[in-house]
């Protein structure tokens, strides 16, 4: 197993609103994973990514567990995904 670990510079937003009637919950992550792999450079998610990292906090997603709706709608279908139910910092530090 290879012990080297690329952090990937790319950001995708769905947009803040109180109340968002267009779209459920995962189509949101699924919009902000596909414009962060766009920023990445066109990263490809089924080719280019080995496993994924992920870190949401039940209490600013609304929901219980939130970090469980992460896989599909990110790309990680099939790959190791690892959820962290923390901030950003918590993420990267389980991800190395």
């Amino acid at each position: 197993m290879s012990r080297r670990v690329a952090i990937i510079g790319g950001v995708g937003w769905y947009g803040f609103r109180p109340v968002v009637e267009e779209a459920s919950f995962r189509e949101m992550m699924f919009e902000a994973a596909t414009r962060a792999y766009e920023d990445a450079g066109g990263l490809n998610p089924r080719t280019d990514v080995d496993a994924f990292a992920s870190c949401q906090e039940d209490f600013w997603e609304g929901i219980a567990i939130a970090d469980e709706f992460a896989p599909e709608p990110i790309g990680g279908t099939l790959k190791p995904v690892f959820t962290t139910p923390g901030d950003g910092l918590q993420c990267v530090a389980n991800a190395i």
